[in-house]
């Protein structure tokens, strides 16, 4: 790489000492040779960064594909004097199995008032571990639904929930990219598909300071606004997790630099890698 770059910038102060070309000539050559310099540099340019916010390509979801799935389980949302009804949207765990705990869920989704939810999330939290946060309109348990349409390595539900081929996960779990998953239970009519395996993205990293929502002092409800741009704080992002959510903003997924790295390597499909600053 290190060569490449001399080699690059060698050729560049050559041309610029030769005798006097033809304008159309030195242009053309300059380019090559910037465009040489170019191809070496951005590797080191891109592996800059810690983290990246990962998406669908929106080329063949939606279009080429679909999975209409719900997830085995939801909480409720709450029900606050100041916010309303609320819930958050993003915060899922699908390797929580709620039918070997013992904890009954309401059977109506409407919102509870706040005393009801916190005894209710007393329970669930038995359930969920200290590392999975008890919120409104948490969602658990596998994906059940159909699935339709041409999936390449990546799948999506909506853009906050990833699904890959098994294979692909397995592939990432014998590199040393470990990342908690299970399988969907998706019917893909008669037609023969390898299994999905939705990725589970823990609420890990917080906005900077800056840029964080205000907190209802009364339900906890993180009043949302609209970012020009996302900024995590370095103090919160754990570089060692494949794949996080942002606390305050849970349909955001973070990728790191190991994750984002393979998935660049290997081209794989139907997923879209932006850096993003951490600070």
């Amino acid at each position: 790489m290190e060569i490449g770059i001399r080699l690059g910038m060698i050729s560049f102060v050559i041309i610029l000492m030769q005798p006097p070309l033809t304008f159309i000539n030195r242009q053309v050559i300059c380019f090559i040779s910037l465009a040489f310099l170019a191809d070496q540099l951005f590797p080191i340019l891109t592996s800059m960064a810690d983290a990246y916010e990962i998406s669908p390509d929106n080329i063949r979801w939606g279009k080429l594909n679909s999975i209409e799935a719900t997830h085995s389980w939801g909480l409720p949302g709450v029900r606050c004097q100041e916010c309303g009804a609320w819930a958050v949207t993003g915060i899922i765990y699908p390797s929580v199995d709620l039918s070997i705990s013992g904890v009954t869920l309401p059977l109506s989704q409407r919102p509870l008032p706040l005393d009801e939810f916190n005894k209710l999330a007393a329970a669930v939290q038995r359930v969920f571990g200290s590392e999975r946060p008890v919120v409104p309109g948490a969602k658990f348990g596998p994906l059940v639904g159909r699935a339709t349409g041409s999936f390449g390595d990546f799948a999506w539900v909506n853009s906050w929930t990833p699904l890959v081929r098994e294979s692909v996960w397995a592939a990432l779990q014998s590199v040393g990219i470990r990342i908690v998953s299970i399988t969907a239970k998706l019917d893909f009519g008669k037609k023969s598909h390898e299994p999905l395996r939705e990725l589970e993205a823990l609420p890990k990293a917080t906005l900077l300071e800056t840029h964080a929502p205000e907190k209802c002092p009364i339900c906890g409800r993180l009043k949302s606004k609209k970012l020009e741009q996302i900024r995590i704080a370095a103090a919160s992002f754990d570089s060692t997790i494949p794949l996080q959510r942002i606390i305050q903003l849970p349909t955001v997924l973070v990728a790191n630099a190991p994750l984002a790295k393979y998935i660049r390597e290997k081209n794989l499909r139907d997923v879209v890698l932006k850096p993003m600053d951490v600070s």
